[in-house]
């Protein structure tokens, strides 16, 4: 891939992840051994450069409160899983139904463990080919 294909790409997946995207996410307390399954809705952040996760987005008036959703930010992911390979998919009473859509993007803060709606989306996301 030449570097005008790259940055291209990396636009590209600013771009979907600034507008947001609904996946699913699997979490395990490692204490409690608890696990669950749910609906999320995953966005970047620009302004603090984190990515987020809610079950809606958050709106203008609580962020400009201070409230900073849940999430990492970029300069502490320290590793991006591909497939369901993580603690969270493995530990979790739940399978996902379709592993080739999943990534877990590993950080100080937490880890999340997400399978995309679809590949393409899954594929824009993760490879940069």
């Amino acid at each position: 891939m030449n570097q005008e294909d790259y940055n291209t790409c990396i636009r590209e997946i600013f771009s979907i992840l600034t507008q947001g995207i609904e996946v699913t996410m699997y979490e395990t307390n490692t204490v409690t051994k608890r696990s669950s399954v749910r609906k999320q809705t995953i966005w970047m952040d620009s302004d603090i450069y984190r990515i987020c996760f809610a079950s809606t987005r958050a709106t203008y008036k609580r962020i400009s409160r201070g409230k900073i959703p849940h999430g990492i930010f970029l300069r502490d992911i320290s590793e991006v899983r591909d497939g369901a390979k993580a603690f969270d998919f493995t530990a979790n009473q739940t399978r996902p139904p379709y592993p080739n859509r999943c990534m877990s993007i590993i950080g100080s803060e937490m880890t999340m463990s997400l399978e995309y709606p679809s590949k393409v989306t899954y594929h824009r996301c993760y490879y940069l080919d």
